[in-house]
C-alpha cells in the first residue's frame, strides 16, 4: 500500500514491518488530534490510511482517559498511531489488546516486567510508567479510523517526576538497565520498534493473555470508578472481549470502562 504522504523515515532511514509511515514533531499540542485530523482528510479524499505513528517528546497540550490532561514532563514520550477502521469485534477489543502486546514488547525490549493495570495503564510495582488512549471514529458509512494514543515515560528522571508532584509514577529511565544512558533518538528508536512490534501481536485470547502482564491477581480486592458509581470486589480476570470482571456482594459484574482507584 503506498501512502499519500510517502514512506517517511526520518531516523537513520529505518523501515518498520507494520507502520508505513513516521512523523517526528519537534513540538504538537496533541499527537491523537494531529493524527485525527490527518485521518479525516485522507478519508475525505477517498484515500487508504495506511499505519502512521504521529511522535514528539513535547506534547503541550495531551489528553489522558475521561478527558484528564496529560502532564508534560521532560523525558516523556507520545507516540500517536493511527490504524485503518478495525472490524466492530476488534474495536472494542483494541485497548485491552494492544495494552497487553505493548507490555510484553517493551518488557522484553527494555529488560523489565512492566504489567499491565486494567484497561491499559502501564505499571512497574505500581507505579504507573505510561498510559493509553484509544479513539475510534465513523467518518462515512462504511468508514472510519482508530489512533492509539501512547504515553511514556522514557528518559524522565526521578527528580523530574518527583518535582512535577508524581512520585507515584516512574520511567523506563528510573526502573530498565542502561536507558539513563541511551540518548533520545536511540531510545525513540527502540519504543518504536516495540509499538511497530504490538500492531502485528495482538493476542487472540484476552484472558488468557491478560493474565500474563495483570497488575491484577485473582481474588485481589479492587475499586473501580464506572460512569457515576464506585464498584468495589474481588478481581475476577476479563472477558473475552475485555471487559472488567469483578465479582461484588451482589455478584459477578462486567464493567466496559472505567478507571481502577485501588488494587
Amino acid at each position: 500500500m503506498k501512502s499519500p504522504l510517502g514512506s517517511f523515515a526520518p531516523i537513520r532511514g529505518l523501515r518498520y514491518g507494520r507502520l508505513a509511515n513516521i512523523v517526528l514533531l519537534t513540538s504538537v499540542s496533541s499527537t491523537n488530534s494531529l493524527g485525527r485530523r490527518v485521518a479525516e482528510r485522507m478519508i475525505a479524499d477517498d484515500t487508504d490510511l495506511p499505519p502512521t505513528a504521529f511522535v514528539t517528546w513535547n506534547q503541550t497540550a495531551g489528553r489522558g482517559r475521561a478527558g484528564r490532561s496529560w502532564a508534560r514532563i521532560p523525558g516523556s514520550l507520545a507516540v500517536s498511531t493511527l490504524i485503518p477502521w478495525p472490524e466492530p469485534e476488534e474495536r472494542v477489543k483494541l485497548p485491552l489488546g494492544f495494552g497487553i502486546a505493548l507490555a510484553r514488547a517493551l518488557s522484553a525490549r527494555f529488560g523489565v516486567e512492566l504489567r499491565l493495570k486494567w484497561p491499559n495503564d502501564l505499571v512497574f510495582d505500581h507505579q504507573k510508567l505510561g498510559g493509553i488512549l484509544v479513539e475510534a471514529s465513523t467518518v462515512a458509512e462504511g468508514s472510519g479510523y482508530a489512533i492509539i494514543g501512547t504515553g511514556i515515560n522514557v528518559l524522565t528522571s526521578r527528580t523530574d517526576l518527583d518535582g512535577a508532584g508524581f512520585a507515584e509514577a516512574t520511567s523506563l529511565a528510573c526502573v530498565a538497565p542502561g536507558v539513563s544512558s541511551l540518548d533520545g533518538e536511540e531510545a525513540l528508536l527502540r519504543v518504536l520498534g516495540c509499538v511497530d512490534e504490538a500492531l502485528g501481536t495482538f493476542p487472540a485470547d484476552l484472558p488468557l493473555a491478560f493474565e500474563t502482564v495483570s497488575a491484577h491477581q485473582p481474588g485481589d480486592r479492587i475499586r473501580v470508578h464506572e460512569a457515576d458509581r464506585i464498584v468495589e470486589g474481588e478481581f475476577r480476570g476479563v472477558t473475552p472481549l475485555g471487559f472488567l470482571r469483578i465479582e461484588t456482594a451482589s455478584g459477578e459484574e462486567e464493567i466496559l470502562s472505567g478507571d481502577v482507584l485501588s488494587y
